[in-house]
């Protein structure tokens, strides 16, 4: 995209933006999709600044690729890195369009802006309580019209690794273990929420990049990927693909309509049920999700002492707790349940 007077418009940060408008320019990107998809049997495409793309592209690109591969999977950064000629898509402007975008809202809220180094909700920022809770539901009460439109994350390649963001805002006032629950609590609110979750490669065993915040000019030794980390912390490594599996197992995380996310996932403060302090509390009912686990319970305690939840009337066995997941379930609880500190626990009652 050029200006009057020749120069490029850089809304990319690059220097220059692709024309997706221009008869050939969209002729170009149409025809490449279209050949990966058929060819290459590719299942998806991420889309980079995604708001540089102009409308009427996204929207031929996503049914032209559908017409080819019905369930393929769109989804981009709904923002721009600069100034743009260009109708911007941001936040909201995916609605009913068929693909998904980073929800920034869900992720700066649980671990802090990326622009600086404030807390989110996870080190003690309960100020982001509010909007915690939007992601939870799928931000069907935020910017989409269902949980497919949303990608739920708390870090990518850019910015801060999840571990280096929690121990730089945290540094002197949290212990390494205390730190490590936060690392698990983020992504523990991401794999159970509505939406559609996103892992940096490495999260799941506490991945460094030394604090560099902007690694694309960076060695392979800033960016590569130590596995000796993944030994290091195989605790929080089997952490993770618990979660992974209790998610892919119960629908009740994955529900696809505003509808199902509004009527089956029920906050305490819905059911008239006290919630102490700054923690979140919610009720899945998964026999209308579809799922084996007739209700589900999702505590969450961002503090660092423990706290006392009431539960719904019924019998309750853990599926989840701040050290590990228990897919068949363990103990009994009925009336209250004490939530370790900087956690997030998952009950059920078959």
């Amino acid at each position: 995209r050029t200006k009057p007077d020749g120069s490029y418009w850089n809304g990319s940060g690059c220097g220059n933006e692709f024309k997706s408008e221009a008869f050939m320019a969209r002729k170009f990107l149409l025809d490449s999709l279209k050949y990966w998809t058929r060819e290459y049997k590719a299942d998806g495409f991420r889309f980079d600044l995604m708001a540089l793309i102009d409308g009427q592209t996204l929207d031929l690109l996503t049914s032209e690729l559908k017409k080819i591969k019905p369930d393929i999977f769109i989804y981009g950064e709904p923002w721009a890195a600069g100034a743009t000629p260009v109708k911007k898509l941001e936040k909201g402007g995916q609605r009913g369009r068929g693909f998904a975008v980073f929800n920034d809202n869900f992720r700066d809220a649980i671990k802090g802006s990326v622009f600086d180094l404030s807390k989110g909700y996870v080190q003690g920022g309960g100020i982001s309580r509010d909007k915690v809770i939007k992601g939870i539901r799928g931000s069907v009460d935020d910017f989409t019209d269902s949980p497919l439109e949303t990608i739920n994350y708390v870090s990518c390649h850019d910015n801060h690794t999840l571990w280096d963001r929690i121990a730089l805002s945290t540094k002197g006032e949290a212990s390494p273990a205390e730190q490590a629950r936060m690392d698990k609590l983020a992504n523990a609110l991401v794999l159970t929420s509505q939406g559609i979750p996103f892992l940096h490669s490495g999260e799941e065993f506490l991945r460094t990049k030394g604090f560099a915040e902007n690694s694309y000019n960076l060695p392979d030794s800033v960016n590569k990927i130590d596995w000796a980390l993944k030994e290091k912390n195989s605790a929080v490594f089997d952490y993770y693909r618990g979660l992974v599996a209790l998610r892919r197992s119960h629908p009740a995380f994955r529900m696809k309509t505003a509808d199902a996310a509004r009527k089956n996932l029920k906050f305490y403060e819905e059911l008239n049920l006290p919630v102490p302090g700054q923690c979140i509390a919610y009720v899945l009912d998964g026999a209308a999700a579809g799922d084996g686990w007739k209700k589900i319970i999702v505590l969450v305690n961002p503090s660092r002492e423990p706290q006392r939840f009431a539960l719904p009337q019924g019998n309750f066995k853990k599926a989840a707790d701040a050290n590990a997941v228990y897919p068949a379930g363990t103990g009994g609880f009925a009336g209250k349940f004490i939530a370790e500190p900087l956690s997030l626990s998952v009950l059920f009652e078959e």
